[in-house]
């Protein structure tokens, strides 16, 4: 991809995140200054396993939603521009403000609880399509579509969408890196602090500063099989990760293969 592909992209990319093309119940954002992300990876395609595990997370993650929230879903695909914006919305609710609030406000708990289980209902679809389409990738871009997209968040482009906080970075994924950059295995192979300070110079650390990252799904291997990693491969993938996210300065870090 040329140099000028690759700007414009990220172009479009930060102008989508000016808040411009939020969607439905956007009057709902005002309650809240947070962003969760969820990351969806497509480069393998689920089985039984992958699905009941996505599912049995997603209340999880849901449980972390409060009012006025921004969730927006992306893919993970085989080369960062073909990652997907798949949705983006605020969470649907009021506020607890007290009595006088709850008086003077102009927000509707019955008709708020209502767009929420829409909400919640359009979210798992989005990411139900994803789970069900049969898709496969030759490569794995992780790491740049991490970086790009929370680069895009705290550029964003208006006052109200950069006094917002990215709080929750969800990761559906094996985390199996196999991009044209650094091909798997080179992850679990080379020392995490080289490849990390190498990234870092590069400009690919994702931007989770004060954000809690939690990566769920690892385990497996890209075989037609899907046999399970070794023990040791593993543990290197987890300090892979938990090392670049600590860098690029999350709160929190999770990297397991449920989340419970």
């Amino acid at each position: 991809m040329s140099a000028r592909l690759l700007v414009t992209a990220f172009a479009l990319l930060s102008s989508v995140w000016s808040g411009g093309a939020l969607a439905e119940n956007g009057e709902y954002c005002q309650h809240s200054e947070h962003i969760t992300l969820i990351f969806v990876d497509r480069t393998t395609q689920y089985d039984e396993i992958d699905k009941e595990l996505f599912v049995s997370g997603f209340d999880r993650i849901v449980g972390t939603l409060k009012p006025g929230d921004r969730v927006a879903v992306h893919t993970l695909a085989g080369d960062y521009p073909q990652s997907e914006r798949v949705f983006d919305r605020c969470v649907p609710g009021c506020p607890d403000s007290g009595v006088l609030g709850w008086i003077f406000s102009s927000c509707r708990p019955m008709q708020a609880r209502v767009d929420f289980s829409r909400f919640r209902q359009d979210l798992a679809a989005s990411i139900r399509r994803m789970l069900d389409e049969l898709q496969s990738y030759e490569h794995s871009d992780i790491v740049r579509t991490l970086a790009r997209v929370t680069e895009a968040v705290a550029r964003s482009g208006t006052d109200q969408e950069r006094s917002r906080q990215l709080r929750h970075v969800f990761i559906f994924s094996d985390l199996l890196e196999n991009s044209k950059h650094l091909p798997w295995p080179t992850i679990i192979r080379r020392p995490s602090s080289d490849l990390v300070g190498e990234l870092s110079r590069n400009g690919l650390i994702p931007i989770v500063r004060g954000a809690r990252v939690v990566a769920f799904g690892i385990g497996r291997s890209h075989d037609p099989e899907r046999t399970a990693l070794g023990t040791s491969a593993e543990r290197r993938l987890q300090d892979f990760w938990a090392l670049l996210f600590a860098t690029g300065g999350a709160e929190d870090v999770y990297i397991g293969r449920r989340l419970d």
